[in-house]
């Protein structure tokens, strides 16, 4: 096993877009890291530490923006972990009210407060005994319980609510936050002695926006995704693609397959096109502009004006209403979700 993690990694240090690579790994990759879309220098480098802090029983601490995978990459620490027959539990911290949270971690002996469960009740730790405990949003934590989890990772015990008898616990636990803890801690809001247990091994998953060149390989991963679920087959314009990828995705992968998820039913066509994606996307724009006429669109075809030059006939009028509208080059590349260099190169392009 060590000789075949160690040859995908190696793979890994290229481009997995490249056909012979894709062939040559393909079945080994799905297995061992969920289709996990990698086709980017950064990305490689992670998948490399995932794969290989996964076999080391350590804690695991996953930072990043909202929205770029960190549930997935404990998935995949889980499934190559020793412990991937044992139980999994996730939790999402900020979802869980405070009143509840001991409870809900800790578990509670019958009688500890009204309404409780006749015969105790048994909380995530003991439920994920031998097991990975994945708690999402960590940086949410009350201090209470951070303190109480705290003895968790340096004792591996607990005690449940109204109980006095400690109970071994044998826990990994993967973290994950899109918070800077380290700011967390000098505001007195995260204990700095929770946070060095629970980093022991740390991974930082850039955002989608510091990895723009795997935007087409996920495009097109989801566009087979939502095909398979809605049981259409729609294909996507080379285009719409490259357009995808020079907007700005703040929600990063979760925005991603949210737009492609909601182009996918909204498009009328066998392909999405890059009027499908803009319609789409900025719908509001978009009925200002001449060309989104019914009209004008009717006018266009039976002129048999090629689709290149209706595409940057209607780009243009975008361009030009964005900029005309927001006032400056900054507000409008926020409107249209590009970056400012973009707008600047598209603007000179066509003479706006």
């Amino acid at each position: 096993m060590v000789s075949s993690v160690t040859s995908l990694q190696e793979d890994l240090a290229y481009p997995l877009v490249r056909e012979d690579r894709l062939i040559s790994s393909e079945g080994y990759r799905r297995s061992l890291a969920e289709n996990f879309i990698c086709e980017s220098r950064a990305m490689a480098m992670v998948l490399e530490e995932i794969l290989s802090v996964s076999k080391y029983d350590c804690n695991v601490l996953i930072t990043g923006e909202t929205g770029v995978g960190k549930d997935k990459i404990a998935n995949i620490i889980q499934k190559n972990s020793t412990r991937n027959m044992q139980p999994f539990i996730k939790i999402n911290c900020a979802a869980i009210a405070p009143n509840l949270m001991e409870s809900e971690f800790f578990g509670y002996e019958k009688g500890a407060f009204t309404g409780a469960n006749s015969t105790g009740k048994k909380g995530y730790f003991e439920a994920a005994d031998n097991g990975i405990i994945f708690l999402d949003e960590v940086g949410e934590l009350p201090l209470d319980i951070q303190a109480k989890l705290l003895r968790v990772t340096q004792d591996g015990e607990i005690y449940r609510v109204g109980g006095t008898t400690p109970i071994k616990t044998n826990v990994r636990i993967i973290s994950a936050t899109n918070r800077n803890l380290m700011d967390q801690i000098e505001k007195k809001l995260f204990r700095q002695d929770l946070y060095y247990r629970l980093n022991v091994f740390p991974i930082k998953v850039p955002s989608l926006n510091e990895r723009k060149a795997e935007i087409p390989a996920l495009v097109r991963h989801f566009v087979r995704t939502y095909n398979g679920k809605y049981g259409i087959n729609r294909g996507i314009d080379e285009e719409a693609i490259e357009y995808l990828k020079e907007r700005q995705w703040v929600g990063n992968i979760r925005e991603l397959e949210n737009s492609i998820q909601r182009i996918m039913i909204s498009a009328k066509g066998e392909n999405i096109t890059l009027i499908d994606v803009i319609k789409c996307l900025h719908d509001k724009i978009f009925d200002q502009v001449e060309l989104t006429t019914e009209e004008g669109l009717l006018n266009a075809i039976e002129n048999e004006v090629p689709l290149e030059d209706m595409i940057e006939s209607f780009e243009k009028a975008i361009l030009r209403y964005a900029c005309e509208k927001y006032g400056s080059t900054r507000k409008a590349a926020k409107a249209i979700q590009i970056s400012q260099t973009q707008l600047v190169r598209k603007k000179k392009k066509y003479n706006i």
